[in-house]
């Protein structure tokens, strides 16, 4: 790896890291999967679609796909407007619709996602947590939605039903210029999400189920075995710079020539 995602673990008694949280939703194993990217001018979205649910996108599907031409099947650009205003929307602050261009398009394999504890049940809800589907073959599409003016909050609305619910199973994830705002969750009804621009990692959506788990800059673990009391701190490196000089040449990323030396001067220290 070329990059250390910007969290510095501290630990004051050497022993194996275990500050982790565990999802138990298995949202990563849903039917379909949406992974949204939200950039300085555009929201990028990755989508695998379940075989059986293509119908619910049918927008996206290529005219190639079909054995005989489909009878009054609109235009490809006329299909982006109607998938953009109806079928999988994204509104900006001003309620207006993004208008989405598809930029590619193609079946595919769903990609492996971990999910150490498929099958296992849930501690609070007593359901077992779902795996992945058998049937691993997806249309994979990604569509890109520019703005030209950075939103306050942005609204994503997946396919509904009569009812106001998700039409079909959809697990999705959320980055703001490339940093996660959102672990695993279900997309079943309209989510808006706040942006801060200034740090994206303060953005975050309005319903409180989904919060991503890491919250704070700082997180602070101890943990009292038999023999040892052990004290875990995770610090991201943007907040870690503001207290000392860790001599890195960003704020983002430990590098990977940085992360030994960093540890030594780390060590001295305690």
């Amino acid at each position: 790896m070329k990059k250390i995602l910007g969290l510095l673990v501290i630990i004051l008694l050497v022993s194996p890291a275990d500050a982790d949280w565990i999802n138990f939703s298995g949202a990563e194993n849903a039917h379909n999967i949406a992974e949204i990217h939200i950039n300085d001018d555009h929201v990028r979205l990755n989508l695998e679609i379940y075989l059986k649910d293509l119908e619910t996108f049918e927008e996206l599907i290529p005219d190639d796909m079909f054995r005989d031409a489909v009878p009054g099947r609109p235009p490809a650009i006329e299909r982006l407007r109607i998938f953009s205003e109806k079928t999988f929307q994204i509104k900006n602050d001003k309620g207006d619709n993004l208008l989405a261009r598809l930029a590619f398009v193609e079946p595919g394999m769903r990609k492996d996602r971990p999910s150490p504890f498929a099958g296992m049940l849930n501690p609070y809800t007593l359901q077992r947590i779902p795996g992945p589907p058998e049937d691993k073959r997806v249309l994979y599409a990604e569509l890109v939605y520019p703005f030209r003016e950075k939103p306050k909050s942005l609204a994503i609305i997946p396919p509904l039903d009569d009812r106001g619910m998700g039409r079909v199973s959809i697990g999705f994830i959320t980055y703001h210029n490339r940093v996660p705002i959102i672990d695993f969750r279900y997309l079943s009804e309209p989510a808006k999400i706040t942006l801060d621009w200034q740090d994206p990692w303060y953005s975050s959506f309005d319903n409180k189920a989904l919060k991503r788990w890491q919250q704070g800059g700082v997180m602070s673990f101890l943990y009292i075995e038999p023999y040892e009391v052990r004290h875990e701190v995770l610090v991201r490196v943007k907040d870690l710079e503001a207290w000392m000089d860790l001599g890195l040449r960003g704020d983002e990323f430990i590098e990977a020539d940085e992360n030994e030396e960093l540890k030594k001067a780390k060590a001295r220290e305690s």
